[in-house]
């Protein structure tokens, strides 16, 4: 594999890093890259709050995605609406064949199956990053007689794998805010050796890591602040269906209201 060079841009504001999952342990800001190793920690993600009964369901929708998962060929699409007693709408959605959600990660390194796909494309529907079978919580709910919209968060599915990651001084990234030079992965392509430009007056130098954790982390999945790191909820797939009595459609989703 040829050597080619990634460079990390900053383009994101401290919205992105809204949405956060606590770990056990305060995370360790990184000034220094030790060893010849990436820096990388137990994740001791901590486990969820009690929020006690969900708010009531107020519709379900049950139909399909004009695209499907390349690997199964699936392309159903399930919704349950639920409302608060103020009114308030919140929502879910699953692509495809239902499943366990993510396992969550032993450490930085891991590399669990967590991220999303591209489904297929069709003349009238792009390609949309999923993970089939994980229940997305919706952002952005409006449902009314004539229209149904949310936002899909990308990078969900990811929210433990970013909350494990390391911060690192003057980046909004998993990584450091330098130029990498990728180099030949090792170990059938787990392992992969990057050489770090020099940052934050740092020294340049060659460093080892999982090959997930860096193409998660050069593809924006995180953002970090010196406090920790969260899954980049700007990256959104939005939905916009035009309802007719019990149908929902738009150009790439087709549901019908089944409760």
């Amino acid at each position: 594999m040829k050597a080619s060079t990634l460079v990390l841009m900053i383009c994101l504001g401290a919205a992105a890093c809204s949405q956060r999952q606590d770990l056990t342990d305060p995370p360790t800001v990184i000034t220094d890259p030790v060893g010849d190793t990436l820096p990388s920690q137990t994740c001791n993600v901590a486990p969820p709050v009690d929020a006690g009964s969900p708010p009531p369901i107020v519709a379900v929708w049950d139909g399909y995605m004009e695209q499907s998962f390349r690997a199964t060929g699936d392309d159903q699409v399930h919704v349950v609406v639920r409302s608060s007693d103020t009114g308030q709408l919140s929502a879910t959605a699953v692509f495809g064949v239902a499943a366990p959600p993510p396992p969550p990660p032993e450490t930085s390194e891991s590399c669990d199956p967590a991220d999303p796909v591209n489904t297929t494309a069709t003349p009238s529907a792009g390609s949309l990053q999923l993970l089939e079978g994980f229940e997305y919580q919706l952002t952005a709910v409006a449902m009314s007689d004539v229209r149904l919209q949310f936002n899909l968060p990308t990078y969900q599915p990811l929210a433990n794998w970013c909350a494990c990651q390391v911060p690192f001084e003057d980046s909004m990234f998993c990584l450091p805010n330098t130029s990498l030079t990728e180099q030949s992965p090792s170990d059938g392509g787990s392992s992969c050796t990057v050489t770090l430009g020099a940052w934050s007056g740092h020294a340049a130098e060659t460093v080892n890591t999982s090959c997930c954790r860096l193409n998660r982390c050069l593809g924006s999945a995180c953002t970090c602040t010196p406090s920790g790191c969260s899954y980049n909820d700007q990256f959104l797939s939005q939905f916009d269906l035009s309802v007719n009595g019990t149908h929902a459609d738009g150009t790439a989703l087709h549901l019908i209201r089944t409760q």
